[in-house]
Parts: structure tokens; C-alpha cells; sequence
């Protein structure tokens, strides 16, 4: 398939975003002209460039990419250059999709986290950069704080940490991926008792504790792969080209 045809097509799905964002979002580096096969990941690292040119991908879609607002697109920086240089020695595409990615009613990381938590009436949750990007729901009964952490785990793959901040029984549940912890001053306002998150910072702590919202913390790259998969196969399925998954968890 031409490039700029499926460049078009992406551009397009992720239009609908109206907020701000730091990441240059869209084509970042230009490849090959055709495109045959795709590659998905959640980082735009080293590892994850030689990967995908290892599986002689054509396009790789990201959700954290290589350019950002403030950067100089002509840095020396090593670690930009070393990337840089990999993936146009492979001829590889680069395309990234950040806030966008979290934000998509039906590809984005939120709300497929939401739906997979078993979340009811799923609708978007807490502002941020000029647009709601988290989603929001309820659970079709309460239950524990503990044992929705435990749903989080098996639904998430990922190990947690829990902040009992609020009730020890749980109805109304926000999901933002990554470092979602500012979604925590949305919740009275926006009435959900407990968060899930990616990684939880130090600068949220207390509003979260003062918000008297429970935070259950399941893993920054565990809560944003999930997001490039669905892209991967929506290309798959509306164009016929196969997609794989390049796996680089980072522990956090």
C-alpha cells in the first residue's frame, strides 16, 4: 500500500482531538513509500526501531515518538541521532500518536482499559491540554478495593500498588493511562471514588489523599500498549496489511 495513503488514513481516524500536545504527532520519519507491513510499540526506542526492522516492517506506529515540542528536529543528541540513523538505514516509517492515543473513543488506551475492567455507561473523564482524554464508568455491582486491584492485574498483566484513600467499597471508576495521577482533582467534581493509573507521582499524592479518591497504580507501559495493538489491528482489518506487536516492557 502507498504511504501516504495509509499516513492519510491514520491522520484522519485521529482528527477528531482537538487538544494540545507536546508531541509532534503524525509521520515523524519518512521510509520506504510502500507499506506491507506494520509494526506496533509503545516506544519509539533503539531496541524497539531494530526490532521492527528486524521484522521487516515498513511502518512503525508509536505512542511515545521521536519528536516533541522544544526539541530541535536537527539535534546532535546521540541518543535521537542513534534512532534516527536505524530507522532510515531500514527505510522504516515512523508514525506516533500520543494524547490522541489516549483520548480515541474506540482505539485509545482509556477506553479500552475500561471496557476490559468491565466498566458500564463509559463516557470522557478529566481535562487535560485543552481535552478529556481519560474515561470514566461504573462497575455493574461495588466491590472491594482489593478485589478490583485484582481485576486490574489480571485484565492489565501488570503488578500494582494500591492507595486506599477512599472507600473500601468501590463503585464509580476513572482509568487514565500512564501518568494519569492529575485526573485525581477531577473526581469529585466528575464523580468517581477510584483511579486508575499508569504511574502515580509524587505531586499527586496528597491531592488524591485529600480528594479522598483510591488510586490503584498498574503500570505506565502496561496501560499504554494496549492502544498501538488496537491501531495495529485496525489497519490490519480496513487494509489487509499484517501488523505485529513489538514487546520492550520497561518495569514501569
Amino acid at each position: 500500500m502507498n504511504r501516504s495513503t495509509l499516513v492519510s488514513a491514520l491522520d484522519a481516524e485521529f482528527s477528531f482531538y482537538a487538544g494540545q500536545d507536546a508531541s509532534k504527532n503524525g509521520l515523524q520519519i519518512r521510509g520506504r513509500r510502500t507499506v506491507s507491513k506494520v509494526a506496533v510499540a509503545c516506544d519509539a526506542a533503539l531496541e524497539t526501531i531494530e526490532n521492527a526492522a528486524r521484522a521487516h516492517a515498513d511502518l512503525l506506529v508509536v505512542h511515545h515518538g521521536l519528536r516533541w515540542d522544544g526539541q530541535d528536529p536537527l539535534t546532535k543528541d546521540v541518543l535521537f541521532q542513534a534512532r534516527l540513523n536505524a530507522a532510515q538505514k531500514a527505510g522504516l516509517n515512523v508514525y506516533a500518536q500520543h494524547l490522541p492515543l489516549d483520548a480515541h473513543p474506540r482505539l485509545g488506551n482509556n477506553v479500552l482499559l475500561a471496557e476490559a475492567l468491565g466498566l458500564r455507561g463509559i463516557t470522557p473523564a478529566c481535562s487535560y491540554e485543552g481535552a478529556k482524554i481519560a474515561f470514566k464508568g461504573r462497575l455493574e455491582k461495588p466491590l472491594s478495593l482489593d478485589a478490583l486491584a485484582r481485576r486490574v492485574t489480571k485484565k492489565i498483566g501488570a503488578a500494582y500498588s494500591v492507595l486506599p484513600f477512599g472507600a473500601s467499597y468501590v463503585k464509580r471508576v476513572a482509568v487514565c493511562s500512564g501518568s494519569g495521577g492529575f485526573c485525581a482533582s477531577f473526581a469529585k467534581r466528575e464523580g468517581f471514588d477510584t483511579l486508575v493509573v499508569g504511574e502515580f507521582k509524587h505531586s499527586d499524592y496528597h491531592d488524591a489523599k485529600e480528594y479522598g479518591v483510591n488510586v490503584i497504580e498498574a503500570g505506565h507501559y502496561n496501560t499504554e500498549v494496549v492502544g498501538v495493538q488496537a491501531v495495529g489491528r485496525w489497519i490490519e482489518e480496513r487494509f489487509g496489511i499484517p501488523f505485529v506487536f513489538i514487546d520492550v516492557p520497561t518495569g514501569f
